[in-house]
C-alpha cells in the first residue's frame, strides 16, 4: 500500500535518487505538480500524458474494489480502504485503483520490481528483464512507490507514487526520432530527464532506489486489444 505524499508548502522530501539535470527540448512533456495525497491520479496522468485520471474516475474504481472485498469477505468495512480514511478527495489511492484505472486505458502492470536483502541476486535478473522491457513498443512507463523520509509523512502513510514516463522525441537537425525518458514524479517543477534517457540509466535509477529507499518498481505496458473491442 502507499501514495502518501503532500501540499507543496510541506515538502522536504526530494525523489531519491536524484536523476541528472539535463537540458530539455523546447516542449515539455506533460507534467502535474503535487495536490493533497494525490500523487497516485498524478502518476496516472503522467504516464498517459494528459489530465485523464480524475478523483470522481479513481473513487468509482476504489468503490467497485471495495465492493469486491466485501462480497468475497461477507463484510463491509467501516471506511474504504482503497484511498484515505477521510474521503477520496484526499487521495492516498491503493495499487489497486492504480491497475484498475489502467485497464481502461488498455495499460497493465506487467512486472513488479523489489529488492529482498536476502536475495540480491534476483533483484538483478529483475532489472535485466526490466530493462529488455523498456524499449519494447508496448512499454508506457513505470510507475514507482518510495518511503518517504518525512517524519510528518510518514506519520499519513510514509510512502510516495511517481512515474518515469518514455517520450518520443525527435531532433530538430537529424530528424532522428528516438525514445527519452522522464522522470516525472510531482514533487519536482519540471519532468527531468533520468540520466542519458536511456533504458541503461532507468534501470540504473530503479536499482538505487530499491535498495536505498525501499522502491518497487511496476511496469506499464499496454495490452493487445482484443478482437471487436475499443479502448
Amino acid at each position: 500500500r502507499g501514495g502518501a505524499e503532500k501540499l507543496l508548502p510541506l515538502e522536504m522530501d526530494a525523489a531519491p535518487p536524484p536523476a541528472a539535470q539535463h537540458q530539455h527540448p523546447p516542449q515539455q512533456p506533460y507534467h502535474e505538480r503535487q495536490s493533497f495525497l494525490n500523487c497516485g491520479k498524478h502518476t496516472l496522468n503522467s504516464l498517459v500524458g494528459e489530465h485523464w485520471a480524475t478523483t470522481e474516475l479513481l473513487h468509482e474504481v476504489a468503490q467497485k474494489l471495495r465492493q469486491e472485498h466485501a462480497t468475497a469477505a461477507g463484510h463491509d468495512t467501516l471506511v474504504n480502504p482503497y484511498h484515505h480514511w477521510a474521503g477520496a478527495w484526499v487521495g492516498n489511492w491503493d495499487i489497486m485503483v492504480l491497475c484498475e484505472a489502467l485497464k481502461r486505458r488498455q495499460m497493465a502492470v506487467t512486472q513488479h520490481v523489489v529488492f529482498n536483502p536476502a536475495a540480491p541476486a534476483r533483484l538483478e535478473e529483475a532489472l535485466a528483464e526490466l530493462c529488455a522491457a523498456l524499449d519494447e513498443p508496448e512499454t508506457v512507463g513505470i510507475i514507482l512507490n518510495r518511503e518517504s523520509r518525512n517524519w510528518f509523512l510518514k506519520m499519513i502513510s510514509g510512502h510516495h507514487w511517481y512515474a518515469l514516463a518514455r517520450e518520443t522525441e525527435q531532433n530538430a537537425s537529424t530528424g532522428q526520432v528516438r525514445h527519452v525518458w522522464y522522470n516525472k514524479d510531482s514533487n519536482l517543477r519540471t519532468p527531468e530527464v533520468v540520466g542519458d534517457g536511456f533504458a541503461d540509466a532507468v534501470a540504473a535509477y530503479v536499482r538505487s532506489g530499491a535498495t536505498t529507499v525501499a522502491m518497487q518498481a511496476f511496469l506499464v505496458q499496454r495490452k493487445p486489444q482484443s478482437g471487436g473491442e475499443s479502448g
